[in-house]
């Protein structure tokens, strides 16, 4: 990492570190979406699939608008909330209770993003970047939606189904 000295080098650190989750969300999602039961489920991930492309389209226009080049810094904390995944691929023994883990492994990262974004929108307003910030607080309000709608579908179908499951 690089010394930051001022607000626009933590911005660009952070930028750095969205773009690494969102291209570690890239390759994991359809695998993620190969484990996954429920249509309703499905669904939703491959909504959110095409959501995630437009995301890192404006992240692609913003590093060209700040001359910003891609770190190849690995995002640790998304690397470790996506491998859930596999520990729950080998723990889960229900299809259920899976969708359910999947869900749980998704808001976390959603989250971890929209501290992130939320953050560099902040950045870039007080920075006037206003496009800049624009193009970020339209990722961090696709994000919060997304999220918004993995709760709902959790809490109104995939739990309850899960919740059927006996041993």
């Amino acid at each position: 990492m690089k010394p930051i000295v001022n607000l626009n080098d933590l911005m660009q650190e952070k930028l750095c570190t969205i773009y690494d989750s969102e291209k570690q969300l890239k390759n994991k999602l359809p695998l993620i979406l190969k484990k996954t039961t429920d249509g309703r489920l499905r669904n939703l991930i491959g909504t959110f699939v095409e959501e995630q492309e437009n995301q890192r389209w404006r992240l692609k226009q913003v590093f060209e608008e700040l001359f910003l080049q891609k770190s190849g810094k690995e995002c640790e904390a998304i690397k470790a909330m996506l491998d859930e995944i596999k520990e729950l691929d080998q723990c889960c023994m229900d299809t259920e209770v899976m969708d359910a883990g999947i869900i749980t492994t998704l808001q976390h990262v959603i989250h971890y993003q929209i501290a992130d974004y939320g953050a560099v929108s902040n950045y870039a307003n007080t920075l006037e970047l206003f496009k800049v910030a624009n193009k970020i607080h339209l990722n961090l309000e696709e994000k919060k939606i997304m999220d918004k709608k993995l709760a709902i579908l959790a809490e109104e179908w995939v739990n309850l189904k899960a919740k059927e499951v006996r041993v």
